[in-house]
């Protein structure tokens, strides 16, 4: 009669959720290769970081504006995208650069905040009164 061994039960393999390597008896064995501290993830034999990419939900999120506004800077060649299929993602530094060019320079909104009527008008012109109903109340008085 022929006998046969029963099958070791293989214990499942377990990744560390933080660096993606091995955990060894219940603890990771420690950063894989190329890994740099502070969060910045991985980094390529290169040594460049792998590319983030946002969709554009996650882009108009953190740009604060609507969908249809960050196509319109998608067509106008400010913000660059990528076509991968049917979906549209972004790279993440490419949107923080784009945040750092529309910047607003100091001095360039006053066209925003105009000075207040009659402080615009030399010191030596009289003012004009107007009457109750918004006329000129110079009218008035030719009339």
């Amino acid at each position: 009669m022929k006998t046969y061994e029963t099958p070791r039960a293989v214990a499942p393999r377990l990744v560390c959720w933080a660096h993606g390597n091995d955990v060894v008896g219940g603890r990771s064995a420690g950063p894989p290769r190329g890994w740099t501290p502070g969060g910045g993830g991985p980094m390529s034999e290169t040594g460049e970081k792998p590319i983030r990419w946002l969709s554009t939900r996650d882009a108009c999120e953190r740009l604060g504006i609507t969908l249809r506004t960050l196509y319109r800077f998608i067509d106008e060649g400010q913000l660059p995208a990528y076509k991968m299929g049917r979906v549209i993602r972004l790279q993440a530094g490419d949107v923080d650069e784009f945040i750092g060019r529309m910047r607003i320079a100091p001095g360039t909104l006053e066209h925003l905040y105009p000075e207040p009527k009659g402080h615009d008008r030399p010191a030596d012109e009289p003012s004009r009164a107007t009457a109750g109903d918004g006329r000129d109340a110079a009218l008035d008085d030719e009339l």
